[in-house]
């Protein structure tokens, strides 16, 4: 389900919805712009201005991105001589990469923005701690 708060469209959760009330006096208009967004989005993750993140593939696995769109709104923009790749791809959402990026480990690694691969990186590393006993 989605809603604009404040101008700015959000996601919500069916399942996590414990108490409706229906209002049948009230009317309920559909917006033109909310229902564009919607219709432009790739699954749950939308917002009105999207973030380029480039990426970097390596040449033993270039072909599945060359077959397919792996990443959301994917673009390769470089093909190099080792058969590498440069992608740029656009996100709503760190959740919409990271996890695509986790997959790929090690034959891809995200160029810029280099906060995106620090997270990763981060995430990792508090992954291979010792568990708690």
């Amino acid at each position: 389900m989605a809603a604009a708060v404040a101008d700015e469209l959000r996601a919500y959760r069916l399942s996590k919805i414990d108490q409706v009330v229906v209002h049948e006096s009230e009317l309920f208009e559909h917006h033109l712009e909310v229902l564009t967004q919607l219709e432009l989005s790739e699954g749950i993750w939308f917002a009105k201005h999207k973030q380029t993140v480039k990426i970097s593939v390596r040449p033993e696995v270039a072909l599945y991105f060359k077959q397919r769109l792996l990443l959301p709104e994917q673009q390769i923009v470089l093909e190099d001589a080792s058969g590498g790749l440069l992608i740029d791809c656009q996100i709503c959402h760190e959740m919409q990469l990271l996890p695509l990026v986790r997959y790929w480990i090690p034959y891809i690694k995200i160029i810029e923005p280099a906060h995106f691969q620090e997270k990763l990186e981060q995430d990792l590393q508090h992954y291979l701690l010792p568990p708690l006993s």
